[in-house]
């Protein structure tokens, strides 16, 4: 059976997100819809995008970009020594390519360059990205059935920032 290769992906550019990035976005947006994200939820996220300019200094956003193109955007927030996890998405055709491991640890080193007192990171994902989370310490603590939307459950997931090692899990 002959082998399918996917051509190299060139190494990502990891930068802040800027109002150029929208479109970008958005169309991660919708490449993930229904399977990772509710269509309800486009509004929310395009006016999540809409206000950046405005956010206070414990929220970033960011992108992964190559070759001129969004791959990838998550963001963090903090509040207090609590961090949170948002709207992070890959292109679709990049999935299982180590994009979101890329993005994952960028955001994770992000938060302990500047926000050294975070002890313990949030995200609230479905059950399609729970196991990827889970990879990297992420514990469950709650789920809450077709949260998102039906069949589209909410995990609400935990990681201890206490000690820089943790990040190493998923090696």
């Amino acid at each position: 059976m002959a082998t399918v290769e996917r051509p190299q992906l060139e190494r990502p550019t990891f930068r802040s997100y800027t109002p150029d990035d929208r479109a970008g976005c958005l169309r991660l947006f919708d490449d993930n819809t229904p399977d990772f994200f509710a269509p309800s939820e486009r509004a929310e996220y395009a006016a999540f995008l809409e206000g950046l300019g405005g956010a206070p200094a414990a929220h970033a956003y960011f992108v992964l970009e190559v070759a001129g193109e969004v791959v990838a955007c998550g963001g963090v927030s903090v509040k207090g020594d609590q961090a949170g996890l948002s709207w992070g998405m890959v292109a679709r055709a990049h999935h299982r390519q180590g994009l979101g491991r890329r993005l994952f640890e960028a955001r994770l080193a992000y938060l302990r360059a500047h926000y050294p007192e975070a002890r313990a990171l949030w995200v609230n994902t479905s059950q399609r990205a729970e196991g990827f989370f889970r990879r990297f310490g992420f514990v469950t603590q709650t789920v809450t059935e077709d949260a998102f939307a039906p069949g589209l459950h909410e995990y609400r997931m935990a990681l201890e920032l206490s000690a820089p090692e943790r990040s190493d899990h998923a090696r």
